[in-house]
């Protein structure tokens, strides 16, 4: 256990769990990255003229470069930010019945194809930008000889390759992503599973996240939550769940 100071309170905590997009990394280079992956991967296997309103359902606004669509603007509570990626090919599926009457197991399939696609496509190299601090927390907590993870809605696989690239993936305890549990974020399952995992009790764990679902699951669970928000709209919706809120991971110290 060690005692952890963040925007004057102190406090103690024996694990620390991240979230990943937004936090560790930089979101809109990313988000930019992978709603363009999706754009190209659904141009091969969705009319064109709905591809628009499609990322616009999944809150990403699109324009013309040319002759291609671009994504734009992304709000970073929408679907795209914010659900995981089951939630988002659902929704997907959903829309390419309606819009494509087609019968729900195709569309089904033809989501699924255009999700894989995209994740084949997406550079992580372009994507990843990280946040200040990263990876050197990372780096402070294995000083401090205190375990830490990642809990996230993007799939391990990617969660792994964008650890790797800046730090050593093998020193993480644990990633768990939505595949694990049956409610995702805000819902508390994600750290009560940390928690059966490590054995060390919701109290005694500090969430570190960008997005209010991250404080929101840490309250829920009644663990710690902080919020290191990349935007005045973010922080403001923190401000109901969160237990501290810092302008970066480097205020974090202990």
């Amino acid at each position: 256990m060690i005692q952890v100071t963040a925007a004057g309170r102190s406090f103690y905590t024996e694990l620390f769990v991240f979230d990943k997009d937004g936090l560790l990394f930089q979101s809109k280079p990313f988000w930019q990255e992978l709603a363009n992956a999706r754009i190209s991967a659904a141009q091969k296997l969705m009319p064109g003229e709905l591809i628009n309103g499609w990322m616009n359902v999944m809150g990403v606004d699109c324009r013309e470069d040319g002759k291609s669509l671009q994504a734009g603007e992304i709000d970073p509570l929408g679907v795209f930010a914010v659900a995981s990626s089951d939630e988002e090919i659902t929704i997907t599926s959903v829309y390419i019945a309606e819009r494509m009457r087609v019968k729900w197991i195709e569309a089904r399939r033809i989501s699924r194809q255009i999700f894989d696609e995209a994740d084949s496509l997406i550079d992580l190299a372009k994507a990843l930008v990280p946040r200040k601090g990263f990876p050197e927390i990372f780096q402070r907590l294995r000083r401090a000889g205190v375990p830490y993870g990642i809990a996230t809605s993007d799939t391990y696989d990617r969660a792994c390759r964008s650890v790797k690239m800046f730090d050593d993936f093998s020193k993480i305890a644990f990633v768990v992503t939505p595949s694990d549990v049956k409610q995702g974020k805000p819902a508390a399952d994600m750290l009560l599973h940390i928690s059966g995992l490590t054995g060390i009790t919701p109290r005694h764990i500090t969430m570190v996240g960008d997005s209010f679902v991250d404080v929101a699951m840490a309250k829920n669970a009644g663990a710690m939550g902080i919020g290191v928000p990349e935007n005045d709209e973010m922080a403001a919706r923190m401000e109901a769940s969160a237990d501290i809120i810092v302008s970066g991971l480097d205020k974090i110290k202990f």
